[in-house]
C-alpha cells in the first residue's frame, strides 16, 4: 500500500518515529504514540536504533537523553532485560537508587541470565 507522495505505507511512521527517538518529542505518550504507529516488522529495529542512541549518551554522560532513549525503547518492548539494565545503570548515576533497583529486579525477572542486573541489584 502507498501513502502519500509515492511513499509506502509504514515509511512516514518511521520517519515520525525516527524524529521522536531523536528527541524531536518529549511527552510520554507521543512517543509511545509514534512506536505504536510503526510497523511491527521494523519495531526491533526502532528498539535497537533508540537502544543505540541510549548508549551512546550514557559514554558521553548525557543521562537525561539516555534515560528518554531507554524509555523510548520499553515504550515498544517493555520487558527488554538489556534495556531495563541500561536504564538501571542510567538511574544509579542520577542517584535514583530505588528506580535502579526496581529496572535491575525486573531485568532479572525478564532474563534470569542477566548477570549485570543481578550486580546492580545488590
Amino acid at each position: 500500500a502507498e501513502k502519500k507522495g509515492g511513499q509506502k505505507a509504514g515509511e512516514l511512521d518511521a520517519d515520525r518515529l525516527k524524529k521522536a527517538v531523536n528527541r524531536g518529542v518529549d511527552n510520554p505518550e507521543e512517543l509511545l504514540a509514534a512506536f505504536q504507529s510503526v510497523p511491527d516488522n521494523l519495531k526491533k529495529e526502532a528498539v535497537e536504533y533508540s537502544r543505540t542512541l541510549g548508549n551512546d549518551a550514557f559514554r558521553a554522560r548525557r543521562y537525561d537523553d539516555a534515560l528518554y532513549h531507554y524509555n523510548a525503547a520499553l515504550s515498544a518492548d517493555p520487558t527488554n532485560a538489556v534495556i531495563l539494565c541500561n536504564r538501571s545503570a542510567v538511574f544509579l548515576k542520577m542517584k535514583d537508587y530505588r528506580a535502579a533497583l526496581t529496572d535491575a529486579l525486573n531485568a532479572v525477572r525478564a532474563d534470569e541470565n542477566m548477570y549485570k542486573a543481578f550486580f546492580r541489584a545488590g
